[in-house]
């Protein structure tokens, strides 16, 4: 039987409370982690905006029954001077988009009405191509092969007249209600300027045909969510990365300044390493992606629970009782306090602080109050000896 003083005793160690806090620590961190690594960022900010998910859900279903499918819906405007060359822009725009992904999803002018020297290049191109010779070799196609069946030697007379165009208008149609009416949806005139307008599918795969365009038609613009949502989620990215790398390494370098000691740092990040993993854990459990929210509040967590871990490492080495852990609790209550309320509302982006925050700030708190003392008595005993 082993003695009472044997340092190796199985339950002089669980008895041991340093013990049961860093292998609680541990066992925290054993659970959490791997729980944290299967979250996804979530770039798009556009998912911010507070719109409630029932709306979402009714104006996706509406979309699907009533306006030609599941996409969303982007839009291309060119620009002119006047009608006509607006209109031959449209035209460019439209041959372009079909060349490249076909006309079925592109709903646009152009292929009701284009522009006159569009409509007059088109009949001159008609005409050119059914010249007399190429008529009267189908006419005495026509008869030879029409003769055993008895058709007639004029039958085809009313098709062979209709090949040649003699004209094209350059007016619109007049007194058409359906051609006014859907020209009106198209059509705008904006400060003495014409733009037309196409509709397609907000894909990223018809966007980057289209961007391609701009090099025939340089005041092209496409307004499209997807496009937007992309752009500021790079830049909103890119930014609070750099944000928060700047953050964390001046977080390090400062505890590092202060305390010169390479154990004690490891220390000191040990509660901010609790708030992250909790962090990221909780919102794979609320069934969230992380998104800009969490990293800009997610850089107050690492502040606070850093302070809470040099505040407690320094009242340990110089053996202060000054109420130090009061002083902890009282800065963590309060930020739960005010943190908590955001729990409580419906907009994504307040709620995604709230749940930072109040995770966050409760496991750094945990981590400074029992398992920074444990280190500190574990790592540092030889040192303050």
């Amino acid at each position: 039987e082993k003695t009472e003083g044997n340092s190796f005793s199985v339950f002089r160690v669980f008895r041991d409370s340093n013990a049961i806090a860093i292998g609680g620590f541990v066992l925290f961190l054993a659970v959490s982690v791997p729980v944290a690594f299967q979250v996804k960022f979530d770039s798009d900010i556009m998912g911010l905006d507070g719109t409630e998910k029932e709306i979402i859900e009714r104006e996706k279903r509406f979309q699907e029954t009533f306006g030609g499918g599941s996409a969303a819906q982007a839009v291309a405007v060119v620009t002119g001077e006047n009608e006509e060359a607006a209109l031959s822009k449209n035209d460019l725009l439209f041959d372009g988009f079909t060349a490249r992904s076909g006309s079925a999803g592109m709903a646009s002018l152009s292929p009701v009405w284009k522009a006159y020297a569009t409509r007059k290049a088109n009949v001159e191109n008609w005409n050119r191509f059914w010249d007399e010779t190429r008529i009267a070799n189908l006419r005495q196609l026509f008869a030879e092969e029409g003769e055993p069946f008895g058709f007639a030697a004029d039958a085809f007379d009313p098709f062979f007249n209709s090949l040649q165009v003699p004209s094209v208008k350059a007016a619109e149609p007049g007194n058409n209600l359906l051609f006014s009416q859907l020209k009106q949806r198209f059509v705008a005139k904006v400060e003495g300027e014409t733009r037309v307008f196409s509709f397609f599918p907000d894909e990223p795969e018809l966007l980057a045909g289209l961007g391609e365009l701009k090099k025939n038609i340089p005041d092209l613009v496409l307004i499209s969510r997807t496009a937007i949502a992309a752009s500021l989620a790079k830049d909103y990215s890119r930014e609070f990365g750099r944000i928060a790398l700047v953050a964390l390494g001046l977080v390090l370098l400062l505890t590092a300044l202060l305390l010169k000691s390479a154990k004690k740092v490891l220390i000191v990040l040990t509660p901010a390493l609790a708030g992250v993993a909790s962090v990221a854990a909780l919102v794979k459990l609320a069934g969230q992606d992380l998104n800009v929210m969490n990293l800009v509040s997610g850089i107050i967590v690492i502040g606070l629970c850093v302070d809470y871990g040099i505040f407690r490492v320094h009242a340990f080495t110089h053996q202060l009782e000054l109420g130090t852990k009061t002083a902890i609790s009282l800065s963590a209550g309060t930020t739960l306090i005010g943190a908590g309320a955001l729990l409580f509302t419906y907009h994504p982006a307040l709620f995604a602080v709230g749940l930072t925050l109040v995770g966050g700030i409760s496991a750094g708190y945990a981590a400074s109050i029992f398992v920074v003392p444990a280190l500190c008595r574990l790592m540092l005993k030889e040192a303050e000896a």
